[in-house]
Order: C-alpha cells, then structure tokens, then sequence
C-alpha cells in the first residue's frame, strides 16, 4: 500500500470516527477507537493518551490522528517563519509524494493560448523554492509566483521567469496558491485580462509502463460488438460541425464570475497576502442580516440547538483544500440528500467550485462570502451573500460537515443555498438533476430513467414553472417534462460516453429493489465519472467507474476491487490502469450498470477540467483526441 492509499483508509477510519462531522475527534470518539482494540480502556487512562495526543486543545486533528496511528514522535515547535516562508513550507509539506516522482507535466486543451499544449520537463533549478518546469520551443516556463500587487499570487505560465521579486508579464496564471506543482491547482486558468480558458488543463505524466494488451476472457453478457445505432453515427462530413458545437458548449454563460473580475465594491480578500485568522480584531466580523442565526433561517426549532462560525470551528480550516465532498456529505438531514448527491457530483470538477466563490480562494477575515447558483427564472447566474456562521447540533454541523483537512467549503455553499431557497428546511426533498442544474446552469437538466425490468431509458427533462424572484419557491416552480424519446441500452452507452468526452457532471441512481446484497445505497446518488471501452479479441468489454461520494463503497459484484474479473482479463486490468483503491471509486460492467441503476442525471454544460482526478480526464483527453486538439 502506497502512502495515499494508507493515507485514505486512515482518512476513512478517522471519518467513521467523527460522529459529530466537525472534522476533529473528542475523547468519547477516541475512546470508541481505543475500545475496539482493547474493550478493557479505562476513562482515565483515556484521558492520559489523550492529553499526550492532542497538542493543543481538547481535541485531536487528523494530523495528530496519523502520528498516533504511526506512533511517530510528536514534531518539536519551529521557529517563527515569514508568511512567504510559512507557504512554501506548507506547500512542501503537502506535496513531497506528488512531486518526488513527478519530472514531466503535459498541458492540454489550450484555447486562449494553442501553443501551450504539450510537455514541460521539470528544471534543474527552482524559483521560489518551488519546481520550475520548462520547454524549449516555443520556449515557456510554469513556475510559482505571486504579483507586486500581492492580487494574484499561485502559479503562473510565461515566456521569461522574472530574475527575481514579483511577477510582471505572463501568458496564463493559475489562483490555487495552495497548490504544490501546476497538475496539483484546483482552479481555472485564465490570462491578464481575466478570460478563462476552462478546456485547458495540466497534469503529471504517467510513469508507470502498461501493457495494452487485448488478452483476457469476461463473461459473454459482458461483451459488445461495437455497433452503433444509425441515429448516433456521425460520417466524416459532419466533424466540422462537431467542432464549432464543442467550441461553442465550452462558452462562458451570462454570470459565471468572469466579469466579477475586479468589480466594483468587490475587494479580493488576502489573494497574495497573508490570510489573517478570523477573530482578528482589525477584522469586523459581519453577520448576514438577511438570514440570521435564528430559527426562521433553519426553518425548523428542532434539529439544532445553536450557530457557531464554521471558520472556527477546527484549528486548520481551509476555504478549499483538496476541493473533495466525500468527507463532508452526512446522512443528518436525508432529505437534503439531493442537493448534497449534486454538490459531490459537481465537486469532480474541483475548478468549477472553486469558481463558485468569484475569485477568492482563501477564508475572509470578516466571514463574508459570496457564492453563485444558476436561477432558472432570470435564466443567468447570481450571487448569494452570506456569513459564515452554520447551525450546530451537540457542537458539530447540523448538516454538511468539516472535513478532516478542516475544509469548510461544502458547508458554506450548503448554507448559501438554504438561503436561497428561504431556509435550510426549504432543500428539504428534490431531484439531483434540479441540484446540478442550480449548481451548473446551462438553461435545462435533463435524465434518462427506466423501472426494473425495463430495457428502454425515457428522456425527461426540468421544466421551470417559477417567476424570476430571489428566493427561489422550488415546490411551485421545479416541473419536469417527457418528450417521447427512448433509448436502449447500447444508444445509452454512446450518450454517456459523450457525456464524459464533453465534461458534463453525471449522477446515477440505483433501482432499490434491484440492489439487494450487492452493497449498493438505494437514495443515494453516485458520481459516474468514467465510461470506458476495453479492447478484447473477442469483442469490447464496457466498464463504468463511479464514486460513492458517501463514503459507503460496497460494491461486492464483478469488477470490484477484490473481484476475480480483473486476474480473469488481465486487458481490462491494464487498459484501464487498475489499482485497487480506498479513495471512494469502484468499477463495474456496463452490463450490471443497466441492470441495477435506474437513473441518470446531468446537466449539458461542460466542467472546466484543471484539478480533475486522472481518472475524470479520460473523457476529456477522448473528446479532444477527436476534435484534433488534444
């Protein structure tokens, strides 16, 4: 096991632990721990490991957590570093896995900048104490940087690396400060003046060598011979049509946050400086009148017993970190489970969240922030302004949690919704296809859905039968509608690979009754976030890759991690590149995909792909491949 694997199932382990979902366990969760391994544990000598455990304070962090699994000596207190020399520290810390193996990242999609496509070898010099990485012809650097501004500080592609100091020209800048290497960045690349180029994308080249074999056996249900219904061929007259529609999904709607550049009475909170901890007191703390600590704006005067800043709430909170929901999603309000289904869908596109909170990518000081949802009625984006204070239950969050890295962005983009619905009882009951569109836009969401036993998937599609005022009225206005079209399982296929090929955010369901004693979650969506074609001498194998965003993970059938499937087609196994995991993510025929999920939800709007996991821009890397600009 490698050290991210171990580092997951710790990670895991420390989730299943945190009952009360504020990213931190107390000493009645730690002794839960302690007692499974030993039931003779007493309270005392509980609170004796714990004293020794918890560095600080009456809580343990995840970091403490991996010490004590590890039995490692706690570190001794370091010397007080500059706030320069305290990000690139933090920055090593976090990367010196990612960046041991990595000599060699790829650029691809470049629309702004076309040049910019291709390999960057890593330099035999550093700037900034971080890795350059650098071309010949046409000679560009990627290298770490901030401007004299302090506006823009992260990671930057230009024809010159500045001799030293601050940045002044550059063709690109990538805001995700955080990031240890440029493949490593959660957010979208843009140039000077702002524009976003959201198909272009960095990531490390793979150094593992795989054998493309075709050997291997699968079941006979499992194969297809490839045929594609007439409806869905596409001749060779008709590419350059598919290329003025691909370059015209990939336009930016009215609202996304491109002209929030720099807009007036918006003032980029610390992007560049040093982020100032919340409770400073040059910091005046706002709270939102609109939507007040109070009971109206839970709805409810049960489920909660008070507010606390969510900014507070661990002793490492982070705006964004890994920009992952699998850690943050609960089951306390199963009602909710919708919208929570789309926001971890989304999330598989970390740029597009991050974009969601205009250009501010750190915690505010004052614990303003302001988040984008799409508003079916205006049929553009907008912003909805909050605070950060969350309802608590027992002292964790009511509902969307922290994460272990103390991420906190799950929590406050839940909160701005509950405002934008009136309150948090309002998301109570919805459909995933409404949840990404709100999280989207894109005009319309659209399903595909079928009952058990049937072969043949109904198009339906959301139908707004709202007004356009802020607060939304979902139970008058989310309408869907059918209009007549039917596909069978093959023409599905072909959609859903077209599907992943243009970036859309896609969510399944699984029929409930069908799913018994497969480790299957009936209510729970779950993330498809790869379709793929495995090349057999018999025929083509169709394997599907989801994630459970929940954390569940139990997928017992063929091709699970622990199926003979993968020793039985050793093609699949290296076609596919794959490992067993403990991330979340779990593969299984497209066979079985039509016979247990009865759902399939998105929205036509293509995600920008920087900060995707690899297995994510298979699709993307496919759809650019045939449209030649890969």
């Amino acid at each position: 096991m490698d050290k991210e694997e171990a580092a997951e199932r710790l990670k895991r382990q420390f989730r299943k632990l945190d009952t009360n979902r504020d990213g931190l366990l107390d000493k009645n969760e730690l002794h839960a721990l302690l007692q499974k391994g030993n039931p003779t544990f007493t309270e005392q000598e509980v609170s004796i490991l714990f004293t020794q455990i918890s560095r600080n304070d009456d809580k343990v962090t995840f970091d403490e957590f991996v010490d004590y699994v590890y039995d490692r000596q706690l570190k001794q207190p370091k010397k007080e570093l500059s706030f320069w020399e305290k990000k690139v520290d933090e920055m090593k810390k976090i990367s010196e896995a990612h960046m041991a193996e990595v000599d060699r990242v790829c650029f691809h999609g470049a629309f702004l900048h076309e040049d910019l496509n291709g390999r960057f070898s890593k330099a035999d010099w550093s700037f900034n104490d971080l890795p350059v990485y650098e071309r010949g012809y046409p000679e560009a650097y990627i290298f770490y940087g901030w401007t004299e501004d302090g506006k823009k500080q992260g990671w930057f592609v230009a024809s010159r690396v500045p001799k030293a100091g601050s940045v002044k020209r550059y063709k690109m800048f990538n805001p995700s400060s955080h990031a240890a290497g440029p493949h490593l960045c959660t957010a979208i690349w843009r140039n000077p003046s702002g524009k976003l180029d959201k198909r272009l994308f960095c990531m490390a080249e793979n150094r593992e060598a795989w054998d493309e074999t075709e050997e291997g056996r699968c079941l006979d249900a499992e194969l297809w011979d490839g045929h594609v219904p007439e409806q869905f061929q596409v001749d060779e007259s008709m590419h350059d049509a598919l290329e003025d529609e691909w370059e015209h999904e990939w336009q930016e709607e009215a609202g996304e946050g491109v002209e929030d550049f720099g807009a007036e009475g918006y003032e980029l909170m610390y992007e560049g400086g040093e982020e100032p901890a919340p409770d400073e007191d040059f910091a005046e703390v706002w709270q939102d009148p609109d939507f007040p600590a109070a009971e109206k704006s839970v709805g409810s005067a049960e489920g909660w017993d008070d507010w606390r800043r969510v900014s507070l709430m661990h002793p490492q909170a982070h705006l964004f970190c890994r920009v992952t929901s699998d850690d943050a999603i609960s089951d306390a309000l199963t009602g909710n489970s919708w919208f929570l289904s789309a926001m971890a869908c989304v999330a598989e596109y970390p740029a597009w969240i991050v974009s969601a909170f205009r250009l501010n990518t750190t915690l505010t000081a004052n614990g303003a922030y302001a988040v984008r949802f799409y508003h079916p009625g205006k049929q553009r984006f907008q912003f909805v302004e909050i605070d950060d204070r969350i309802p608590t239950l027992k002292g964790g969050p009511m509902s969307a949690g922290v994460t272990p890295e103390g991420e906190v962005w799950v929590a406050l983009l839940e909160k701005a919704f509950a405002k934008f619905c009136g309150s948090y009882r309002a998301l109570q009951g919805g459909s995933v296809a409404y949840g990404l569109l709100y999280l989207c836009g894109g005009g319309l969401a659209e399903s595909f859905e079928r009952s058990a036993g049937a072969t043949r998937w109904k198009h339906i599609y959301t139908k707004w039968h709202g007004k356009d005022q802020e607060t939304l009225d979902r139970k008058l206005a989310e309408g869907v509608e059918e209009d007549g079209l039917e596909l069978d399982q093959d023409s599905l296929w072909v959609v859903l690979r077209e599907y992943m090929e243009f970036c859309y955010p896609v969510a399944a369901t699984v029929i409930p009754e069908m799913i018994e004693g497969t480790g299957l979650m009936p209510k729970l969506a779950y993330s498809v976030i790869g379709a793929r074609e495995v090349k057999l001498k018999q025929g083509i194998l169709r394997l599907v890759r989801l994630r459970d965003p929940h954390g569940y993970t139990g997928w017992s059938g063929r091709w699970s991690d622990t199926s003979d499937a993968w020793e039985d087609c050793p093609a699949a196994k290296q076609q596919v590149h794959f490992k067993p995991n403990v991330t979340g993510t779990f593969w299984m025929s497209y066979t079985d995909f039509g016979k247990y999920f009865g759902r399939i939800d998105t929205v036509r709007k293509p995600m920008p792909v920087q900060g995707c996991k690899e297995a994510k821009l298979h699709g993307a890397i496919r759809g650019l491949h045939k449209m030649g600009t890969f």
